[in-house]
């Protein structure tokens, strides 16, 4: 059973999307070239980071009190926010921290695609354990990010990239599922 979105809803959904392709994208540059572009990523995630958590805050102050499905857009609106300043104002601080900080979003998206896979679930959704799935994959690499068992620069770039391609993808097939179902 299909119902219709609010335009809240429509831009919210929207943003996620755009979030989620800026992902991919990102994913691909960063694994196929680590070494030229680690100070263009951080200023990019600063640009990301700090466009993303005015949307989370804004979300967050467009929302009702009882709408608990998206009770972590004030708390991830202000992290992102701070992150964003501080990838622009100071890069080489956020290079050192930067698998721990993506370890943490990362895995708050995965908590989000769990959130997802057991709406979907709920809606009698067929394939809703792909998602969850795809939530324990996610949430796989955001441990793996914060315990940052890498060696070189270079490899710690590759992987991000494929963890923000993952990410990415997943969040895209996730939003699709739970539209369809909507």
């Amino acid at each position: 059973m299909k119902s219709t979105y609010s335009k809240e809803e429509h831009t919210l959904h929207f943003s996620h999307n755009v979030l989620a392709f800026l992902y991919v994208v990102l994913g691909i540059v960063l694994f196929l070239k680590p070494t030229e572009l680690t100070r263009l990523f951080c200023t990019f995630v600063g640009i990301a980071a700090l466009l993303y958590g005015a949307v989370r805050l804004f979300s967050y102050l467009r929302r009702t009190e009882s709408d608990s499905a998206f009770q972590t857009d004030l708390i991830l609106g202000v992290i992102l926010l701070v992150v964003g300043v501080i990838c622009l104002a100071q890069p080489r601080i956020i290079l050192s921290i930067l698998p721990f900080i993506l370890g943490i979003v990362i895995l708050l998206d995965a908590v989000g695609i769990l959130q997802r896979a057991l709406r979907l679930r709920r809606m009698d959704c067929v394939r809703w354990w792909i998602a969850l799935i795809l939530a324990a994959v996610l949430a796989f690499l955001g441990i793996t990010l914060i315990a940052n068992p890498f060696d070189t620069t270079m490899l710690f770039v590759r992987f991000l990239g494929v963890t923000l391609l993952a990410d990415g993808c997943f969040d895209l097939w996730g939003n699709y599922q739970y539209r369809k179902y909507l």
